[in-house]
């Protein structure tokens, strides 16, 4: 009995042994196994990574085709029409993808870090309302050129310079028709110049001037190819969104073409859908769902000789009341990008009070003019020293 037990405990140990052995190989296999997809793992992401950086946008100049010495800019946290200061960065810009959206982007500041927005129906640089598209923006390319147009997804109204020499502006275009109202013009368009080359604090070597200009596609790797060619087949004021063409959010579509819907046209008049001025006068959009004719020669109802890039800005009690906005802001602990949205909104509003105000009173003198027309001249004879006047 003895050897038998002595036989059967060593095989129920044998056994065992086995078992625990096998039991381990199968751990350690499956550690193996655990180590080999963890490096599989990082290795995608550093490729993922390595694809991402490669298809990240370089930044750019974004040059006016009508008037080359005037570059999309950030002056004192505004956008404007601008030439470039000895800190470049404040008029380098990127393209970024909105997410979601193949054909749309993002203009972001370099400097700032703010996106380019109209939230507030004008040209502005800050952070919109969640869930806004006021930050998106069409870059439509022009078949056969290096320009291109850029277009807010929000209103359909494209950036452009409201005269030659600024300020900067968004404005109506229709490019559909034989004679376009207004037609299009070289201050409605834009060229990026890469910023490769250029170093902060060091003069440019090469005017930009007459640098030449890059691909769309150089400045958006993001974007492919087929997605550009359907953003340059939506015509009569359409977007591509959403892999569709259709009308930008705040327009509506009347016979083919969109057009904004229920909006103000100070000094102008709405004609089948669209805000028609003078032909010494631009439409601008002053406000959101508003539009103005503009002539910067016009100031209340004389001519001045100040510069046009003068006009509207703020004045320094305005600005010291916009900068106390921000401190406060700041004091009560909010975010830095908050506050800073806070104080371009203030500087926004008093910068276009003036010029709504301006458009508004020319519509009015338009008006009583048209409501009172001068009659035909009076003829004044004087007789021996008597005055008669002569209707």
């Amino acid at each position: 009995m003895r050897v038998l037990s002595e036989r059967y405990y060593a095989v129920d140990f044998v056994y065992s042994l086995q078992h625990h052995l096998k039991s381990v190989a199968t751990k350690i296999a499956a550690w193996k196994l655990a180590a080999m997809l963890a490096l599989i793992l990082v290795f995608s992401f550093t490729i993922a990574a390595d694809n991402a950086e490669a298809q990240q946008a370089p930044a750019s100049f974004v040059r006016n085709r009508g008037n080359p010495t005037l570059y999309l800019n950030n002056v004192s946290s505004l956008p404007a029409a601008a030439a470039i200061g000895a800190n470049v960065m404040e008029a380098e810009w990127v393209l970024e993808p909105v997410p979601g959206e193949a054909a749309l982007v993002h203009i972001q500041n370099v400097k700032s870090k703010l996106n380019l927005h109209t939230q507030n129906g004008i040209p502005e640089l800050g952070i919109v309302t969640p869930g806004s598209t006021a930050d998106g923006w069409q870059v439509e390319p022009v078949a056969g050129q290096l320009f291109v147009r850029i277009k807010s997804v929000t209103t359909g109204l494209y950036l452009a310079l409201q005269e030659v020499t600024g300020p900067l502006s968004l404005v109506p275009l229709n490019l559909d028709a034989a004679a376009a109202i207004p037609p299009p013009a070289p201050t409605a368009e834009w060229e990026f110049i890469s910023a490769a080359t250029v170093t902060p604090g060091v003069p440019v070597a090469v005017p930009l001037a007459t640098a030449a200009p890059v691909a769309f596609a150089t400045v958006a790797p993001f974007m492919p190819p087929t997605v550009i060619s359907s953003v340059g087949a939506c015509r009569g004021g359409h977007i591509f969104f959403h892999g569709d063409c259709v009308c930008p959010r705040d327009t509506v579509n009347i016979g083919g073409r969109c057009r904004l819907a229920r909006f103000a046209c100070n000094g102008g008049d709405i004609i089948d859908g669209e805000c028609i001025c003078s032909a010494s006068r631009l439409a601008v959009q002053t406000g959101p769902r508003e539009l103005s004719c503009l002539r910067l020669a016009d100031r209340g109802f004389g001519v001045i000789d100040a510069p046009p890039t003068l006009i509207g800005r703020p004045s320094s009690a305005d600005v010291g009341e916009c900068d106390a906005v921000f401190q406060a802001c700041d004091r009560a602990g909010e975010p830095l990008n908050s506050c800073r949205a806070s104080r371009q909104s203030c500087l926004t509003r008093k910068q276009d009070a003036a010029a709504i105000a301006d458009a508004i009173a020319i519509a009015a003198a338009e008006r009583r003019a048209r409501a009172n027309p001068p009659g035909p001249p009076k003829i004044k004879i004087i007789i021996q020293g008597v005055a008669i006047i002569i209707d």
